[in-house]
């Protein structure tokens, strides 16, 4: 089943195949520590370090550090920073960089096999632009986003409004579509969820 990641702290929610490969490569320890950051100061690949909140009255992080120790952890609480049960695996830049490429290069070939059967089904129809820019599809071919930003300008019987990427999800958004439309799209959506073991979201 898909799992989540954070990059740096950008989420994605990736296959499982992905994630054993990892481990299989020797690029990550295992399955349970999906917080990933490029190496930092003189810390090694594969050190993983406990995360500790300092929160202001209100319960917002104002800042945060990353500890090994547990003196450092100590440290950490005698400041009032309180651990949020959250760990990062640190890893060398070139592994990161391999395991982040990755990422990209599986979402764009989801969100080419989403367009081509959007495309395919009669649901997207779009005069200009692209819809993986992940703007809303405009009617207006002078609004400043399709002019100097790419983004798709909408044809007659266009059903899709925009195609995105969020908290790791493969999102589409429709209008005026009708009953028939409505329940093939949901069954398309667990397919694609079936195929790339990926979390998507079509409403």
């Amino acid at each position: 089943m898909a799992k989540e990641i954070l990059f740096g702290g950008w989420v994605s929610i990736v296959s499982n195949k992905m994630i054993k490969l990892w481990i299989k490569r020797k690029f990550i320890l295992n399955d349970r520590v999906l917080c990933f950051n490029g190496t930092e100061d003189n810390k090694k690949h594969g050190d993983i370090l406990s995360r500790f909140s300092l929160c202001d009255d209100k319960g917002c992080v104002k800042n945060y550090k990353w500890c090994k120790t547990k003196q450092e952890k100590q440290d950490c609480i005698k400041l009032n920073y309180k651990d949020d049960k959250h760990k990062i695996i640190l890893l060398d830049s070139k592994i990161y960089n391999i395991m982040q490429q990755e990422v990209n290069k599986w979402y764009q070939e989801i969100f080419d096999y989403i367009e081509e059967w959007l495309l395919r089904n009669n649901l997207l129809h779009i005069e200009k632009g692209s819809l993986q820019t992940g703007f809303c599809v405009e009617s207006d071919p002078n609004h400043e986003v399709v002019k100097n930003w790419g983004a798709p300008l909408g044809k007659e019987n266009n059903k899709v409004v925009q195609m995105k990427e969020k908290f790791g999800e493969f999102r589409v958004y429709f209008y005026s579509l009708t009953d028939e439309e409505d329940r093939k799209i949901n069954k398309f959506s667990k397919e694609v969820e079936k195929k790339f073991d990926c979390s998507t979201n079509f409403c």
